[in-house]
């Protein structure tokens, strides 16, 4: 059910599919796809080249960056979406923009986001280097100085009490309560 987008080829479609050998939902798969597009827009936004899935650096061409990603930029794409990105990326991001006939927003509203969300974004693009057969110590997103960068943003919140925000999960017997008029064949 993955389908060809803006920036994900028929190649690594296969290969994120790859990964459901190790037991991923569908719904995680066409997050990840979502997450790679997000970062993808990113890169493009903010260096103004091109992230292609080619391992080969011989094949990328001038504009293009390809796997694996360099350490500091994985670092920048930490930093900016914990702390806020520039005004002039953020700019690009929030932008409508037309996708296969459809107006869209590469990212809904401005300001940083969540550890969450950047740490699942980080770990799409960490799957997308293991699929492409990128070693663990070759992986950036692996290192220890992305892994110091959560830690001390969630030693900064904990000091300014900073809390995530979290969705409160609806109560069982309210869900049962909306669920009853459908009946067993939902």
């Amino acid at each position: 059910n993955l389908t060809q987008g803006t920036f994900l080829n028929e190649r690594t479609i296969k290969q994120l599919e790859r990964l459901s050998a190790f037991q991923l939902s569908e719904n995680t798969l066409n997050g990840y796809i979502k997450d790679l597009w997000y970062i993808k827009s990113w890169i493009l936004a903010d260096t103004g080249r091109v992230f292609v899935d080619i391992t080969d650096a011989e094949r990328l061409q001038s504009f293009e960056l390809g796997l694996p990603l360099p350490l500091d930029l994985v670092v920048k794409f930490v930093v900016d979406h914990l702390d806020g990105l520039d005004e002039e990326t953020e700019k690009k991001l929030c932008a409508t923009v037309a996708i296969d006939g459809k107006a869209c927003r590469i990212k809904d509203k401005p300001g940083p986001h969540s550890i969450n969300t950047v740490k699942r974004r980080i770990s799409a693009l960490s799957q997308l280097h293991a699929a492409k057969g990128i070693t663990k110590d070759e992986n950036p997103c692996l290192h220890q100085k992305v892994k110091k960068v959560f830690q001390a943003k969630q030693r900064e919140n904990t000091r300014n009490r900073v809390k995530e925000h979290r969705k409160t999960a609806i109560p069982g017997d309210l869900l049962l309560d909306m669920l009853d008029p459908c009946g067993d064949d939902l």
